[in-house]
């Protein structure tokens, strides 16, 4: 990395170009990308002072990393910034921004009006803190290492990784580049990498996993044919694992015969699991552009004899929305997964809504929210989906039971699950679901028409709290009752509450603190309270003993080291 200063000479005029603009040199633009009031913007009469200012982090959710005597919050922005914030003070500790996104300056510099958003570094934070023994305290001290890593989401298809052990000097550690080498199928990098630990070649690996990306082609609209039968798209339609230290591809779901079907392309992030509870990450699902659910079973024990294609197994578990009918639906959103156990069934439950989240005023598709079942929760079988006679195919919208206007039913008459069409004019599913006590929660979206010209259509959105087992409401009686009460009427307008905030709402957050001794609980839609939903009585501190270690266990199976890659 190099210093953002007019006198790096690897800074050329090429990568800062100016843009309509006298004073938009590259000097001026690189002095006000460093904070310097250049443009006299605060009308104080000089251009030397400070100009408090920073980009929009649209998307970047922050992360902290708290270490021995301060904590640094750190996010992304549209103007191509990583971000690292003392927490007590706002003094910024550091910032970076990539070579791929300078040119991004000269545009924001040049302040003219623009149709389109100017996009950066916008992709979500990962922060891997390696807490070692013997404190593992949580805060950065010792021997510790704290790695961080960002996508860029619209602003490009790369990704980025840094050492941030020390704040004050934090190191660019490696770059993945989307479209070259071994990340050629790569595409925008919406998919926030997910920190895991697996057994590769008989070694236990740090890993992260992430989707393969956007297919900005998903962007196009009716007069391009797009949203009325889903199309293959050129990138993205794959999943990595990388080594999180050094970024080598370990492995990716190539779209070849065992995944025929994967097609469209991944901006979600992965839901992984560990099934088992031994450390190791085993098991992955994730829902595609085409409306498509896929799950992957990864080996426990691979070992340097076995091939890399025993390294992984999965196959499609569902193909939803009508296929290439009229009803195109894309999954943007991670699976929400829970293990229920429920009037003699035990099987996964795998949620997820869909919704154009390009175009979130469209009213032409009809959206969904399914539940589905994954029938082999704690086993790997190589069938994915539902039996059909001697073979396994994946589940579609005509296995499920609609429930959109009728409840009541046992989770018998349910064996792969059932789904809620959204009935409101273009109501969508734009966010991740959560499941708490055997009842999931997800807020969907209904665009609304503007009160005129000069003003934009907000739209609203509502909460939906049903049960799981069968889509039935449990919460608000008709939209009045906060008490909890299970209503005795079916009521399809009780499975669901208008929120207070206008426009599209974030995904529901579930809330567990510690008061007085008293465990507080309760569920966040951004920063309104939904009312009813107490499971605090369901949330209790559980101690054990692990006395043995089967023979199996990742304690006898080497870690990775400089010595032993």
């Amino acid at each position: 990395a190099y210093e953002l200063h007019f006198e790096n000479d690897g800074i050329t005029d090429s990568l800062v170009p100016p843009i309509n603009s006298t004073d938009a040199n590259r000097e001026n633009i690189l002095y006000w990308a460093r904070g310097h009031d250049v443009k006299n913007e605060n009308d104080d009469s000089n251009t030397s002072g400070v100009r408090a200012h920073i980009g929009d982090p649209l998307h970047s959710s922050p992360a902290v990393v708290k270490y021995d005597n301060r904590s640094v919050v750190y996010f992304g922005t549209n103007e191509g910034f990583l971000h690292g914030i003392d927490s007590s003070d706002g003094r910024e500790v550091f910032s970076f921004i990539p070579k791929e996104l300078l040119s991004n300056l000269s545009i924001l510099f040049a302040d003219e009006r623009a149709v389109e958003h100017t996009y950066g570094l916008d992709g979500h934070v990962t922060v891997w803190h390696d807490d070692k023994e013997p404190n593992k305290d949580g805060i950065v001290n010792g021997n510790d290492k704290v790695y961080l890593y960002v996508g860029m989401r619209r602003g490009g298809r790369d990704y980025y990784a840094f050492d941030i052990t020390d704040p004050e000097a934090p190191k660019f550690i490696w770059q993945i580049e989307g479209g070259r080498g071994d990340f050629s199928q790569l595409g925008q990098t919406w998919s926030k990498p997910l920190k895991a630990k697996v057994t590769f070649n008989g070694v236990l690996r740090d890993v992260l996993i992430f989707g393969g990306g956007y297919d900005p082609y998903q962007d196009k609209d009716e007069v391009n044919g797009l949203g009325v039968a889903r199309r293959a798209d050129s990138m993205g339609n794959t999943i990595y694992m990388i080594d999180a230290v050094t970024g080598q591809k370990i492995w990716n779901a190539e779209p070849i015969a065992k995944w025929a079907d994967m097609n469209y392309s991944i901006p979600a992030d992965i839901r992984i699991l560990d099934t088992d509870a031994n450390g190791l990450v085993d098991r992955m699902y994730v829902g595609d552009m085409g409306g498509q659910v896929w799950r992957f079973d990864i080996s426990q024990h691979h070992s340097s004899s076995d091939s890399d294609s025993d390294f992984i197994d999965g196959g499609l578990l569902a193909d939803l929305g009508g296929g290439n009918s009229n009803n195109s639906i894309r999954f943007y959103n991670q699976p929400d997964v829970a293990l229920i156990n429920q009037q003699g069934h035990r099987f996964l439950s795998v949620s997820i809504g869909s919704g154009w989240r390009a175009h979130p005023l469209d009213e032409q598709t009809t959206d969904r929210f399914y539940m589905l079942r994954d029938n082999t929760p704690l086993i790997t079988t190589g069938n994915y989906g539902r039996a059909d006679g001697s073979r396994y195919r994946a589940i579609t919208d005509s296995d499920l039971v609609d429930v959109t206007t009728s409840g009541g039913q046992p989770l018998s008459n349910i064996p792969h699950g059932w789904y809620i069409q959204m009935e409101d004019s273009g109501e969508k599913v734009l966010g991740r679901s959560i499941t708490i006590n055997n009842q999931v929660i997800f807020t969907a979206y209904t665009p609304g028409s503007a009160p005129n010209v000069c003003e934009p259509a907000i739209g609203n959105s509502t909460a939906y709290v049903v049960k799981i087992s069968n889509g039935d409401p449990v919460l608000f009686n008709g939209g009045s009752s906060s008490s909890g009460t299970v209503t005795t009427a079916f009521d399809k307008e009780a499975r669901k509450k208008p929120l207070m905030q206008p426009g599209i709402a974030p995904s529901p957050s579930a809330i567990i603190a510690e008061e007085g001794g008293e465990i507080l609980a309760t569920v966040l839609i951004g920063t309104e309270e939904l009312p009813g939903i107490n499971f605090d009585r369901f949330t209790r501190r559980t101690y054990w003993l692990d006395k043995h270690r089967g023979p199996e266990s990742p304690a006898e199976i080497p870690a990775q080291t400089a010595s032993n890659p």
